[in-house]
């Protein structure tokens, strides 16, 4: 099942290579604690941010990073914008079914 992260702006830039000032690379990776139950591998994880769904990444793997993190595994070319959907702030994760939010 997908999620949705909701982000900083600049974050979001990060994660999808934009900024020219660092080095980039063609995986990048969310860190959350605990896995999500029902999040796998080919799912996508929606980010927003100012108050709209700006589009996705496909999860690539997710790999334990310690006792209590877990990292989602995204390549920065799966990157699909979508139609700007508002959203209202929240912390952590949610879940989305199909494209509703």
């Amino acid at each position: 099942m997908n999620i949705c992260i909701y982000t900083k702006p600049d974050t979001l830039r990060k994660k999808r290579g934009l900024n020219k000032d660092e080095v980039h690379c063609d995986e990048y990776y969310w860190k959350l604690r605990g896995k999500p139950k029902e999040l796998n591998v080919g799912d996508k994880i929606y980010f927003a941010t100012v108050g709209m769904v700006r589009g996705y990444f496909m999860v690539e793997y997710i790999e334990r990073f310690d006792n209590d993190y877990y990292e989602i595994v995204f390549r920065k070319e799966t990157w699909k914008s979508v139609r700007n959907k508002p959203i209202k702030s929240f912390q952590g994760f949610k879940y989305v079914h199909g494209e509703k939010f």
